[in-house]
């Protein structure tokens, strides 16, 4: 990723079978972990492409967003996949939700599931950053 993650997702929005849009909500300059790029990109893609062979979607949101838990001064990495489809996704032994649920559990990480029949379908991938974050400094008065 050699251009970071934001390009990294909007080249795999152009190329989804969907049409996709991706939202960040990243600050100017932020730079994140290498492992932690990687990861959020996987499991972006992967969910672009089951949004495509199993939800019947017209589109899909891919929204990016570093969180701060005040109580444990911990920085997330929120990938927030939404789609517009039939719902009824799940995360079932041996398959693609499960495999993604894994790799961040793997990472410290975590996967969130909404996708009530009817739709949407809500993916939320939490990303710990183990590594301070590097990003511009923020303006002064």
């Amino acid at each position: 990723m050699d251009r970071g993650l934001v390009a990294a997702l909007e080249s795999a929005a152009v190329r989804s079978a969907v049409p996709a849009r991706i939202v960040s909500e990243l600050a100017e300059g932020t730079e994140l972990p290498q492992e932690i790029e990687r990861n959020a990109y996987f499991v972006a893609s992967e969910a672009l492409t089951n949004v495509a062979k199993h939800s019947n979607a017209t589109m899909a949101l891919v929204t990016v967003a570093l969180r701060r838990t005040p109580e444990s001064d911990e920085s997330w990495l929120d990938v927030v996949i939404t789609d517009d489809g039939r719902g009824g996704a799940e995360s079932l032994d041996g398959h693609g939700l499960a495999g993604l649920r894994e790799r961040l559990r793997g990472i410290g990480g975590s996967l969130e599931i909404s996708s009530p029949s009817g739709g949407p379908t809500v993916i939320s991938a939490h990303l710990p950053i183990t590594t301070s974050i590097a990003s511009s400094p923020a303006p002064t008065d």
